[in-house]
């Protein structure tokens, strides 16, 4: 069976957007809410970042507040909120979608780190940290970003946070549990 470069590409995406949606529901989310408004079924492949739209309704279900920019969209927007994060590189805004995940529980998100795709025909992503959250910059001037990429580090930040936030609940209820004693 051979499969024409739109199948592939169909295929492929699909298949991210049905790996975005089990990592949403192994995250706890009720995705059955997500799916009744969103297809996770590619509609046309011509259509650049099809999984950005799957990616964006199960992260709307997720952070506290987001805010983003497409390429070449406002760029004081841009400036502003690279600003705002500890970024230090340039970017070239025609090529280039901004994130700005704003959430107390992504705080403790220290450094800069890049999510580097699996293929040198993909665009990267950088996250940022910023005080009450994360500024992430998706450069397509490879080829697409990978959002799955990015949504699993971004669930994984916030699991580790939770994880640790647990961790000191119970270390507090044991100290304060020995001091009535």
């Amino acid at each position: 069976m051979v499969f024409s470069i739109e199948e592939l590409y169909e295929m492929r995406t699909y298949l991210n957007n049905l790996l975005m949606v089990k990592y949403a529901h192994e995250f706890g989310i009720d995705v059955k809410k997500i799916l009744t408004s969103t297809s996770i079924v590619p509609h046309n492949y011509s259509m650049d970042n099809t999984c950005f739209e799957t990616f964006l309704q199960l992260s709307r279900g997720i952070f506290e507040e987001i805010d983003y920019f497409y390429p070449g969209e406002n760029s004081e927007d841009f400036d502003y909120w690279l600003k705002v994060s500890v970024c230090t590189k340039k970017y070239d805004q025609r090529s280039c979608y901004l994130w700005v995940f704003m959430d107390s529980r992504l705080s403790s998100f220290s450094k800069a780190t890049n999510l580097y795709s699996t293929s040198d025909l993909e665009g990267d992503i950088t996250l940022y940290p910023m005080e009450l959250g994360i500024v992430a910059v998706g450069d397509e001037d490879y080829g697409e970003c990978d959002w799955t990429n990015l949504y699993e580090k971004l669930l994984a930040i916030l699991k580790e946070n939770e994880t640790k936030a647990s961790e000191m609940n119970k270390h507090l209820e044991s100290a304060t549990y020995e001091m009535a004693i």
